[in-house]
């Protein structure tokens, strides 16, 4: 199995270049969703937390859209945030970097706590599920009462139980790519890969298990966005 090397300079500066975009064709529309649920927040001064910020290209985003905006944004590969860092640099003083392992999340002091806001992007299943479970139960504590925490993630696929349905599905997104693959090709990239996704309902049990009253707001394929709240 394979293991994306995010603290690569090589592999960081491929993937930034080439856009996740590429294995992933409803990207846009995902984004836009989470950016929609992000601009009905409103946080009193402006900060929210991102969890796995990578190279900044979902900032670049907020920033465009939600002029207030301003966010703490970690993320466990120094070559990524340097990538975020050049890249917002001219959004001076709305970005402040964590170098920080979301697996080692419990004993980080986070600046600007609490957050009406805190999300993460297509990085949770970089990390195991017990993981995943602690990180839920920090970040309940990171949000003031009533703040939100959106997930937008990879989960877990049935390929070897319907695996002609997903073929139909991904030769329809398929179309939409400038650089196409096929399902088998798909199916043996992500079924190859070492990391964790998990599913819906997984994750859906660990966020009430937090305290979180949630539910998923979009579902398409192996990507969802979930959205919860602290109660």
């Amino acid at each position: 199995m394979t293991k994306d090397a995010w603290g690569e300079e090589g592999f960081a500066k491929s993937w930034d270049a080439v856009n996740a975009a590429r294995d992933n064709p409803d990207r846009a529309n995902q984004l836009d969703i989470l950016i929609t649920l992000l601009e009905g927040v409103k946080p009193d001064d402006g900060w929210i937390l991102d969890l796995g910020a990578g190279s900044g290209q979902v900032e670049t985003l907020i920033f465009e859209r939600i002029p207030h905006a301003r966010v703490v944004c970690l993320d466990s590969s120094e070559e990524m945030l340097k990538l975020a860092s050049k890249r917002l640099s001219v959004y001076e003083g709305r970005y402040q970097p964590i170098l920080c392992d979301m697996n080692d999340l419990k004993e980080v002091e986070f600046p600007r706590a609490p957050y009406s806001a805190v999300f993460s992007s297509q990085a949770l299943h970089e990390i195991p599920h017990e993981s995943k479970q602690a990180v839920y139960e920090k970040v309940y504590g990171l949000l003031r009462p009533g703040g939100a925490f959106y997930i937008l993630d990879r989960i877990e696929p049935r390929f070897d139980d319907l695996p002609d349905d997903y073929e139909c599905v991904w030769n329809r997104l398929n179309r939409q790519m400038d650089a196409p693959m096929t399902f088998h090709e798909y199916r043996e990239r992500y079924g190859g890969k070492d990391d964790y996704p998990a599913k819906l309902d997984e994750q859906l049990g660990w966020l009430a298990a937090a305290g979180f009253a949630a539910a998923p707001l979009y579902l398409h394929y192996n990507r969802a966005l979930i959205a919860a709240r602290k109660t």
